[in-house]
């Protein structure tokens, strides 16, 4: 994902060395797996790393699967 180094590049947590910086490529490219139609789209970068900063990866993935998937993206 070419978003990721332009996700809050001053932050301290999103640095390409930090763990935060992998949960956060993981959690997109599963949610553009989970959500073919939606894919990846332009601003999920920065939604993600926010919902990333207060919970862990799985509860991340959670909320935005329920999130997303109130409406089906066809």
């Amino acid at each position: 994902m070419l978003d990721l180094t332009r996700t809050f590049p001053n932050n301290k947590h999103y640095s390409q060395e930090s763990t935060l910086f992998n949960d956060l490529n993981n959690l997109l490219n599963v949610i553009s797996v989970v959500f073919p139609t939606m894919g990846y789209c332009q601003g999920l970068n920065f939604i993600c790393a926010v919902v990333l900063l207060k919970l862990q990866q799985e509860q991340a993935y959670l909320f935005l699967y329920a999130l997303l998937g109130t409406r089906r993206h066809h």
